[in-house]
């Protein structure tokens, strides 16, 4: 047999003692005593007389009895009160056997109060339903923390439940009124609050609303108002019945919700790439700003499509929805390089991060993703890559060039074939000192003709005249074009015009349409020099030039050894040879080699210089150009902290240091060296030095690979300086 469910609600309202849960013991003992009370009020009536009724007072005990203690109660009390009426008061009395209305009587007794029982049980029962269903109520407005309210639109009275006043907190002494709860409302809500409730009361048929309502303890919190008005049989309005419950919780999970949307929302719109979400149908389900100006269409187009909808490229979108597929089969996040057509029909290239999302069962439910436009660094990839196949293709080509000046040099002592070998290789490095400074695009032909000229001029410029239009020249022919100038410079400055005070150098260049097409004429003329004649044999400076000229740039040249000066024409073609826009020159005056004031008067002998130089060829070389002066060597120093060592020990006069020291600035130096009030200059194989220096650490600039001649000025220069401050 089940076991009989326990009321649940027992404890919570003891309010109807009528369905109260008693002991057997119990109950019968308080029926036989009521009963046997009934029964011994009876026997004393019978002093009034002999006409009262003898059930009359049982009928109401057998019903008490039912009520208290349910149909067994009942039948005991009808049994007792039964037997004793038949023994005390049914005629005949005291004997068993009774006269027809006697028994009559009886059993008419009997059916009333077992119809009594019936009802009283039935009614028990109801009451007890009653009970627990109130219970119910009670409990689920408290756990609910809602109130209950009913308002007579007619006569204006208001009742309220327990459960509102703990919602709302106000105290048991305050009389419910409308009024009382609308100056509870706070200020800023309250007009709102009561226009939405004067609209239920003129025959609005819902109330709903939510506001902020302070509470006795000053607590303030969300009230959500809900309310159902009932009309009368007329259709007027009648009452107002409806519910508050506290929407604290409710609000603010909404407010947090609303938060964390708003920041997802900006968050997922502010990315710095493409981002979106796919279903596993690869159907979109969102895109940012920046997907949609990818695919070239709003979210209301795309949302909703797949690739091969929202892509003009077929091709590319089968190729990224089969990824799309690949990585949602696998369950893992990667990352991957896709393509994309742009709405102007460029190709681009996106690297995406894509990862399928699930549901709480852990089954995939699409895939999300976001990817960022490499295109611009895939082409600086190339770039890289084809500079650094180009930087090796001219590394090699000049290592050969430098190789074939050295082997094709002839003279007659070794320090004629240094200083022959040196000059060719600075004219090489200072072409290249213009190509870099101009990112290689080419170089004005004007600034090279001023970068070659200038060692020769004397610091005279006015010796020498520059005219022609600007004309840009590519890489190869600058560097070739170069090499000539340099041969004829150097000769006018050991046998020409350059080689007296008195030589004039007149340069111009014109372009010309001849039967091959457009071509660029270079007139080189000297006057004012000593008389010239003409090399018994071709050397190496002539052979430089017209290998330059005809086989480099598939030119012609023509020199006139006249008396009075050296002629030279140098014809080449433009095509090839001339780059077709002028890029944006670097200042001239920032890439001609530093001049330096060379005083003999200085002498320089005893000096300590100190050498920062990680190169061991070209601090040797550096020594060996500074023991020449005279001068002593500290160093040469291979590190940063080796030289600011050496600064510490013993202070140099002057310091050559290099910019780079194995791929680290020597500021530190500099710096040092300022401090100690020791005048340096740069010696550095940058073309734009001035770009790695913080400027209050600039200092004069020689050039890779140095010219003695040039490191011979500049620490005269140092010198003459540092005597003037002293």
């Amino acid at each position: 047999m089940a076991a009989p469910v326990p009321y649940f609600y027992s404890g919570i309202d003891e309010r109807f003692a009528l369905h109260g849960r008693h002991s057997p013991l119990t109950v019968f003992s308080v029926t036989i005593l009521v009963t046997v009370g009934a029964i011994l009020l009876r026997m004393a009536l019978d002093d009034l007389g002999t006409g009262i009724v003898p059930y009359a007072i049982f009928f109401p005990v057998v019903l008490v009895c039912t009520l208290f203690g349910g149909t067994g109660a009942g039948i005991l009390s009808l049994a007792l009160s039964s037997a004793a009426a038949v023994y005390f008061w049914v005629e005949p009395i005291g004997q068993w056997s009774k006269s027809g209305p006697a028994a009559i009587s009886f059993v008419l007794f009997l059916l009333s109060n077992a119809i009594n029982i019936f009802v009283a049980q039935w009614l028990r029962r109801t009451l007890g339903a009653l009970r627990e269903s109130e219970a119910r109520l009670n409990l689920s407005q408290s756990v609910g923390r809602i109130g209950i309210w009913d308002l007579d639109l007619r006569t204006g009275s208001l009742w309220w439940s327990p459960s509102f006043r703990e919602v709302t907190g106000i105290g048991v002494d305050q009389v419910p009124s409308v009024q009382a709860f609308m100056a509870c409302i706070v200020e800023q809500d309250r007009e709102r609050a009561r226009q939405c409730f004067e609209d239920a009361r003129r025959g609005l048929d819902r109330l709903d609303i939510d506001f902020r309502f302070r509470r006795k303890d000053g607590a303030i919190i969300w009230l959500a108002g809900r309310a159902e008005l009932l009309r009368d049989a007329s259709g007027r309005p009648a009452r107002l019945l409806g519910i508050n419950f506290d929407a604290t919780p409710i609000r603010t999970a909404e407010n947090e919700r609303d938060r964390a949307n708003s920041l997802l929302h900006t968050f997922f719109e502010s990315l710095p790439g493409a981002a979106f979400a796919k279903d596993l149908e690869g159907r979109y389900l969102l895109g940012n700003p920046i997907f949609a100006s990818a695919v070239g269409h709003n979210p209301e187009f795309f949302l909703g499509r797949d690739d091969l909808e929202v892509l003009a490229d077929k091709e590319v979108a089968r190729t990224i929805m089969a990824n799309d597929q690949a990585i949602i089969a696998a369950g893992e996040m990667r990352q991957i390089e896709e393509k994309l057509v742009l709405p102007n029909g460029e190709m681009s290239h996106w690297l995406a991060v894509k990862t399928p999302f699930f549901d709480a069962a852990g089954q995939p439910q699409g895939i999300m993703g976001i990817s960022l436009d490499v295109t611009d660094r895939r082409m600086a990839e190339e770039r890289l890559r084809f500079l650094a196949d180009e930087v090796d293709h001219r590394a090699k080509n000049l290592l050969g060039v430098v190789l074939s000046l050295v082997r094709l040099t002839k003279v007659e002592d070794v320090k004629a074939f240094k200083a022959a070998v040196s000059g060719r290789i600075e004219a090489l490095a200072r072409a290249h000192t213009l190509l870099a400074a101009n990112r290689w695009q080419g170089v004005d032909i004007d600034t090279l003709l001023r970068e070659e000229i200038a060692p020769f001029a004397r610091d005279n410029s006015e010796r020498v005249a520059l005219d022609g239009p600007a004309v840009m020249l590519v890489p190869n022919a600058a560097q070739a074009l170069a090499m000539a100038l340099h041969e004829l410079a150097i000769n006018a400055a050991v046998y020409g015009a350059l080689s007296v005070e008195e030589g004039r150098l007149a340069v111009s260049w014109h372009r010309v349409e001849e039967g091959n097409g457009p071509n660029l004429v270079l007139n080189w003329r000297e006057t004012g020099g000593p008389p010239v004649q003409p090399p018994a044999s071709p050397g190496f400076g002539s052979t430089a030039i017209r290998g330059a000229i005809e086989h480099q740039l598939d030119g012609e040249i023509d020199i006139d050894w006249a008396a009075t000066g050296l002629a030279c024409r140098i014809t080449f073609p433009v095509l090839g040879n001339v780059a077709g826009d002028a890029p944006p020159q670097a200042d001239p005056a920032a890439l001609v080699r530093p001049t330096f004031d060379a005083d003999g008067e200085v002498a320089l002998e005893g000096k300590r210089v100190l050498i920062l130089e990680d190169e061991a060829l070209i601090a040797l070389t550096l020594m060996d150009a500074v023991r020449d002066l005279g001068c002593d060597i500290l160093g040469p120093a291979n590190t940063v902290a080796a030289a600011l060592g050496l600064i510490r020990d013993e202070t140099p006069d002057f310091a050559i240091i290099d910019v780079n020291i194995a791929g680290s600035g020597s500021a530190p130096v500099a710096e040092a060296l300022r401090n100690a009030g020791v005048p340096f200059v740069y010696c550095t194989g940058y073309a734009e030095p001035a770009l790695q220096i913080a400027p209050e650490l600039l200092a004069p600039m020689l050039t890779k690979p140095v010219d003695p001649v040039a490191l011979a000025a500049a620490l005269r220069n140092l010198a003459v300086r540092q005597k003037a401050t002293a």
